[in-house]
Order: structure tokens, then sequence, then C-alpha cells
């Protein structure tokens, strides 16, 4: 999802592989060994992220919870805390199309049956067929804890890529309307379907190239009915999971979430048609301007 940038001058690109992916980080800064320093900082971050988000360690948080006894009440680090509090909230938003939750049973679901609380970022699993997997959010939650560590270090003009399913522009290259951004069919890499300029907002991508990944919670099978979806938001988050809901859902639940909340915007490709109603929906807006 990134168009030419060879074009920016005093651009510097880092990457690191993490999370199953890489992480491309394109910094515009006169100092190349300053904004390296920055970029390392944020890469050492996101391997700390990965041991605590991984269900596959045995260590990590997310395991602690798989493994905890129903009732029983975990104190979690604020990382994990804001993971699952922030899916439970997604999950509601596109009316469970979004859930972190695998179990042995289609009739429970996790904004059911975990219990947070606030005050002491604690979390409960109430039923021991319930487990969390933040596969489905954990790259965009990732993104957004680099561009948190770049502004720490004063860095204004970014382009953090997860894997370049989930990418965020932060700031503005010198000379342009935002960072140029392009969605290309993925089953004809060489078609654009959309070109763009995108500042301080996330863009994410899900679909079948990768085959019959995304699950369905409400029946437990692969959803079939779009061939890939993009979601932009101001969140990395945000638009990684509703990237993931909108294979899910049909497209008038799409264009309601979408229509109903300030700042989502969709891109939809079907097998037989492109739908774009809901993208650039506020115009030549200041964070997100189509290239004609």
């Amino acid at each position: 999802m990134l168009t030419d940038i060879s074009q920016i001058e005093s651009l510097h690109k880092y990457s690191h592989s993490a999370m199953a992916t890489v992480f491309d980080i394109f910094i515009q800064s006169d100092d190349e060994n300053y904004s390296g320093q920055a970029a390392w900082e944020a890469f050492k971050e996101i391997d700390r992220l990965e041991e605590e988000l991984s269900r596959f360690n045995p260590n990590s948080e997310v395991s602690r919870i798989n493994n905890s006894a129903p009732g029983e009440r975990l104190i979690v680090s604020p990382d994990i805390f804001e993971c699952v509090r922030e899916s439970l909230e997604l999950k509601k938003l596109t009316m469970g199309a979004f859930d972190i939750a695998y179990f042995n049973s289609a009739e429970i679901s996790a904004a059911e049956n975990l219990l947070l609380n606030n005050d002491e970022m604690s979390i409960m699993r109430l039923d021991e067929r319930i487990c969390i997997d933040l596969g489905g959010i954990g790259k965009g939650y990732a993104v957004e804890k680099i561009e948190e560590i770049l502004r720490e270090w004063e860095i204004t003009r970014a382009l953090i890529s997860g894997g370049f399913s989930s990418v965020k522009a932060v700031g503005s290259p010198d000379g342009f309307d935002g960072w140029p951004i392009s969605i290309s069919n993925p089953v004809s890499n060489s078609e654009t379907i959309l070109n763009f300029y995108m500042q301080d907002y996330s863009v994410s991508g899900s679909g079948l190239k990768k085959g019959m990944h995304i699950i369905d919670p409400s029946t437990g099978k692969p959803s079939m009915s779009k061939t890939a979806c993009w979601a932009l938001a101001r969140s990395a988050i945000v638009s990684e999971a509703l990237s993931t809901a909108f294979m899910i859902l049909d497209e008038s639940k799409v264009k309601n979430i979408c229509d109903g909340n300030d700042g989502f915007y969709s891109v939809i490709l079907n097998s037989d048609y492109l739908s774009t109603k809901n993208i650039f929906k506020a115009g030549n807006s200041s964070v997100i301007k189509k290239i004609d």
C-alpha cells in the first residue's frame, strides 16, 4: 500500500522483522543518525510487545489469560489491558464481526465472558472455553506504539508500515499534501485501485490472497463473500480491526459503520465490482486527499 516515495528528499528507511512480518519505518530527516536511533528504540519496543501479545509464547500475558482458571482475576500490563479493552469495544462496533476470541462453542462470546476492571487493570475469564488471540489487532497496536515513540523523539514526518497490511502516516513530507499511498488489486498487483495522500491517518487491508483465514465468528466458517477490503481510520488499531470486519459484514452494514462514525472510510473489492462509496466522503480534507 505504498506508491513510489523515492522522490521524497532526505528519506531514510529502517526495517525490522517481528510478529511474523516486516515492519518498515520511513523517516524524513536531515539527521540520519538521529532518526536511526529513534527507529531502533521503536523496534525494541515491538520486540517487547511481541513477547507479551503472542499466544504461542507460553510465558506471554495472553497465555496467562488463556490458562487462567474461570473467575481468576489477573492484573495485566497496560498494553494487554488496552488491547483487550479496545478489542471488545470494536467487537460491539462491528456487531461481533471482529472478535479476539476463539472457542469450542459458537454460542459464547468474548464480550460476554471476559470481565475487565479498569481501576486495577485486571482481566477475568468467566468461561474456560474462552481463549483470546490478539493477532487481529497486534500489528495495528504496534504501529501506534511506533508512532508514539517517534513523537517522543520529536519526529513528526514518518510513514510506518506493519507488513504493508497496516500503514500509518505521521505528518506530511515537505512539499507534499501527505504521504502517497496506493491500493492495488491483490489479484492483479499491476492494477491500481486508488492513489491518495494521507497524513496522521491509517489504512489497513484484509483479503483472501493468503487463503481462507478470515473466520466469521457467527458461523465459525471462513468468510468468502469479498476479495479484499480496506479501512481507513485515525488509529491503526481501529483500521486493522475494521478491515477484518468489513470482509465479513455485508456492504450495507459497512456503510452504516462508516456513516455513523466520523473519520471511518471503506474500500470494498468484490469479484465483480469495486465499491468506494464511503471513501473520501469528506472531500479533499486535511488528512486524506485523492490523487487524480
